[in-house]
């Protein structure tokens, strides 16, 4: 019983942290006075030559990407889809460069 009670803990744990970046997925560009362009793959996102492990969770129209690893570990940004190829984060809109 107990294996299986593990079992289902294990599951739930795993389908809350997803390594996609489904509508994410691409690069994106700042179009703010700070221009900065930010690449979004399975598993890990690319910000200014620095690539992050991260998870992926989708929420109706954001999409909550978490750093999984090094100092800032934890730390979450949501990133809220106005379109498919337009999306805002921390006071910044971004267009979508390119798909996968």
């Amino acid at each position: 019983m107990l294996k299986l009670f593990s079992a289902i803990v294990m599951a739930a744990v795993l389908a809350g942290c997803k390594s996609s970046p489904g509508p994410l997925e691409g690069s994106w560009r700042s179009t703010g006075a700070i221009a900065m362009t930010v690449t979004f793959s399975p598993g890990q996102m690319e910000a200014m030559g620095v690539i992050e492990p991260v998870s992926y969770e989708q929420s109706g129209d954001d999409v909550i990407v978490t750093l999984t690893d090094g100092m800032a570990k934890g730390t979450s940004i949501r990133y809220s889809l106005k379109s498919p190829t337009s999306m805002h984060a921390m006071g910044q809109t971004y267009r979508k460069m390119s798909a996968p």
